[in-house]
């Protein structure tokens, strides 16, 4: 039975950035490993995004899946939602619900980090358990996530209002995008006057770090319908993923949730651990998604240099440790990509065109080219994303 392993690289795709010589991160950062694989893959881009929807993992990652997100994407934060077992009812909308870092300044807030400080989960849980404690009733509750990232589920609550997600208005002024729905502005005024005087984040501000002092947020809908893997490729597969809106998506898609130890969503991640278990559920199931997402939070930073070390560590720690586990699988496809862009220059996400390619184990190819958007460029070109994934699958189960 063939064997298929979704490497998922989040945020990975850039642009040429003027600091490394108009180069992109992919191109400068030295990778062995995933060069000696591409030059015996089939090179191409793919369009994750479709242009009407906003640029993100959620959209992204369906896509990536082979769902077409026009269709079935319905929020991202009922995605998030499945993978913590919530369930929603039929009149119920889940809001992704972040742990921010604000400044007051006279009658506005400035966003200062999207992130909370990058607050840890264990923080994070006492957080968000203190404003369900002020702000929980009948029809609102708070559900701790994953660090910054968790869910309030809300009853009736508004399905049509606009609000951006925190990353995408770093340093701007926030009060212009809650302004128009009092109930939304009403948590966060009421979020901040909850948090910003909590004991947890004046030992974190004495320590140097940023307050998680406000709730943002964001991404509202109602869980979608879609149809799972097994019931339209006949395939069993799995995900390994640290950020609850993959593990979200994957549970819907009826795929088994594989939980590693030491797995975070940044750059100090468990990642042999994941590598590990990657090769290790190849004994049970046909296809695993590994998702990484370390690339994507450095991307948000802006640092070009620090993109281009997480890459090679990428590089060393999950492609050259994989490839080395999996040296005597015989039917064995690996397709390496990512869900959308995330220029340093825009410290955010957008859309257009990123890098893929598909290794076979029986491939006896001579590309002579690299995993770079320039070398994929070069190669095939997918308008509509969710299609990749077909191209990845289908050829090898009509075998």
């Amino acid at each position: 039975m063939i064997k298929f392993i979704i490497l998922h690289c989040d945020g990975v795709a850039d642009e040429p950035v003027e600091e490394l010589g108009n180069r992109t991160p992919l191109e400068i950062a030295k990778t062995p490993n995933i060069d000696l694989i591409a030059d015996k893959s089939e090179l191409g881009t793919y369009e994750p995004i479709p242009p009407e929807l906003h640029p993100g993992s959620d959209v992204g990652t369906l896509s990536l899946l082979g769902y077409n997100p026009i269709q079935y994407y319905t929020g991202r934060a009922p995605l998030e939602a499945a993978s913590l077992g919530i369930e929603l009812k039929k009149e119920d909308v889940a809001f992704r619900c972040n742990l921010v870092s604000v400044k007051k300044e006279r009658n506005n807030f400035i966003m200062e980090d999207y992130s909370g400080g990058h607050i840890s989960a264990e923080e994070g849980k006492i957080l968000i358990e203190a404003i369900q404690k002020e702000l929980g009733n009948s029809k609102m509750n708070f559900y701790p996530g994953l660090s910054y990232r968790n869910i309030l589920v809300w009853k009736d609550g508004p399905l049509d209002v606009k609000i951006p997600p925190p990353h995408d208005i770093m340093g701007e002024r926030i009060n212009v995008f809650i302004e128009e729905n009092i109930s939304i502005k009403e948590i966060f005024l009421k979020s901040y006057e909850i948090l910003s005087g909590h004991p947890l984040n004046r030992e974190r501000v004495n320590n140097g770090k940023k307050p998680a002092n406000a709730v943002w947020l964001w991404g509202q809908g109602k869980t979608p319908t879609i149809p799972t893997l097994k019931e339209m490729y006949k395939i069993e597969s799995a995900v390994i993923s640290a950020v609850d809106l993959v593990k979200g998506i994957g549970k819907l898609a009826g795929m088994k949730i594989i939980n590693v130890p030491g797995a975070t969503g940044y750059m100090d991640t468990n990642f042999k651990g994941k590598v590990e278990a990657c090769v290790e559920s190849l004994k049970e199931v046909d296809l695993i998604l590994l998702h990484v997402e370390g690339i994507d939070e450095v991307s948000h930073t802006g640092d070009a240099k620090k993109k281009v070390e997480a890459i090679e560590i990428y590089d060393s720690e999950v492609v050259g440790r994989l490839m080395d586990k999996v040296q005597g699988f015989k039917n064995l496809r690996i397709l390496l990509t990512s869900d959308h862009r995330t220029p340093v220059r825009i410290k955010t996400h957008s859309h257009g065109a990123v890098p893929y390619l598909i290794f076979s184990s029986d491939s006896i190819k001579k590309t002579g080219l690299r995993w770079t958007e320039k070398d994929c460029a070069r190669g095939n070109y997918i308008q509509r994303g969710y299609e990749l994934f077909k191209k990845f699958i289908e050829p090898a189960l009509r075998k």
